[in-house]
């Protein structure tokens, strides 16, 4: 009898520990660019704790210029912004971050336009 009570206190103090640990924060979201609209702006995504930074892949599929920005969610500072067009495609970490971001994407005229990937998903 003492080992089964042995045996199912381990069992529920190792639950408690797995279930009591933090969550991973890892995480991402999508901005769309599709035919007839001409902006998107992506969820908000937390700079990757262990590191502080931000993953951005972006594909565009037209000739058309796609601007981007990622932005602070809280102080509206701009940490990263540029452009990519001609079907090509843009692929960019942003490093030194701790707050709360976004994606946004515009092209400037209706036609095929692109998708972007902000993350701080570990590859």
């Amino acid at each position: 009898m003492r080992k089964q009570t042995k045996a199912l206190l381990i069992g529920a103090t190792t639950c408690a520990v797995l279930f009591a640990a933090a969550p991973a924060e890892a995480a991402s979201s999508t901005c769309h660019l599709g035919t007839f609209n001409t902006s998107c702006t992506s969820g908000i995504i937390n700079a990757y704790p262990g590191g502080n930074w931000v993953d951005i892949h972006i594909t565009s599929y037209t000739a058309n210029t796609v601007k981007y920005q990622v932005v602070d969610v809280d102080t509206g500072v701009t940490v990263a912004s540029g452009q990519t067009s001609g079907g090509n495609g843009v692929n960019r970490t942003i490093g030194g971050l701790v707050g709360r971001y976004r994606l946004k994407m515009q092209k400037q005229i209706l036609g095929a336009g692109a998708d972007g990937v902000i993350e701080n998903e570990l590859p």
